[in-house]
């Protein structure tokens, strides 16, 4: 199995691998090495192999601390407060120093009528939606009065419940949380879903699901919104192929470069999901963790095949 070489694909290779090392001496890579990379590196051996490797990092999304501090600040600035207006879930009418006040001292619960959660507990410490929780506190933003589990005893003053987390992807861990606590979920007008980012294929997921609940009358109609801060499109797949003649590269269709990265990543690591969980292909990391819906070939190991990987899944 090969893939066609352009003329010029050493250069590229070297431009890639110079720009990555750029990303991170600069800090945007933040939590990848250099020498991290290097070893990476060294798990693609011939031309073939090391053009699929500059492929694969030309195309990564990463969103350091920085990045997430700037996600917050927009979703607790401008997403949350604009979805809070337009439901009539809570009157705008304060002042952007009156609104961060309200959110950080919480003096009058009484008086804020919606809550945030996320899709698991804090008390699972390595779980990126506990560890977005512990954020909001240490930005500043929220209150941990306003912070409350799914399961918590509702208050009479409280309508809205705001879930907040990393990524809705292929929607699936969604669908399970909306489906084991129908219960509580009823309880409230609205239960808004605000992840930093979300797929399209997860949006569209959980609102099919969303509709059969309704239609079973299982969930009461319109409670559930979905409001991301950034949209991840079907093209941001590694494999996204529009048309499936187009030289993607002058040299390599879509399929022509999936069918070599299978051949060549079934011969390096153990895995059933080698297009990540949902076959969505994603080339995503955040410096809080990589989800399961980005290629293994970035963040699993195997000492058998001395694979080494770019950012560890803990």
């Amino acid at each position: 199995m090969k893939l066609n070489l352009p003329k010029n694909h050493q250069q590229y290779y070297e431009r890639i691998i110079e720009r990555s090392k750029k990303y991170i001496k600069l800090g945007y890579w933040s939590d990848i090495d250099l020498s991290v990379l290097e070893q990476w590196l060294k798990n693609f051996n011939n031309e073939q192999e090391k053009y699929l490797s500059a492929l694969i990092l030309d195309k990564v999304i990463y969103r350091n601390d920085m990045t997430i501090k700037a996600m917050f600040s927009k979703m607790f600035h401008i997403d949350l407060p604009n979805i809070l207006e337009e439901k009539r879930i809570f009157p705008m009418d304060l002042n952007l120093d009156e609104w961060e006040k309200m959110l950080r001292k919480a003096s009058d619960k009484t008086k804020i009528p919606f809550r945030f959660t996320t899709i698991t507990s804090e008390r699972e410490l390595g779980d990126s939606g506990a560890d977005f929780m512990r954020r909001l506190r240490r930005y500043y933003l929220v209150n941990r009065e306003l912070i409350i589990r799914i399961d918590n005893k509702k208050e009479d003053t409280v309508n809205t419940l705001i879930v907040i987390d990393d990524l809705i992807a292929s929607g699936e861990q969604t669908k399970t949380f909306i489906e084991q606590n129908l219960n509580e979920i009823n309880q409230y007008r609205y239960i808004i879903f605000m992840p930093l980012m979300a797929h399209v294929n997860g949006i569209e997921e959980v609102n099919e699901k969303v509709k059969r609940l309704e239609y079973q009358q299982q969930l009461n109609e319109g409670t559930i919104y979905i409001r991301p801060v950034e949209f991840i499109l079907k093209e941001n797949s590694f494999f996204y192929e529009k048309n499936p003649h187009e030289l993607i590269d002058g040299q390599n269709t879509v399929k022509q470069i999936k069918d070599f990265y299978t051949w060549f990543i079934q011969n390096k690591l153990k895995t059933t999901e080698i297009y990540g969980q949902g076959s969505l292909s994603l080339v995503l990391m955040f410096s809080s963790g990589i989800p399961d819906n980005t290629l293994p070939m970035i963040h699993e190991s195997n000492e058998e095949t001395n694979w080494n990987a770019l950012y560890e899944k803990f």
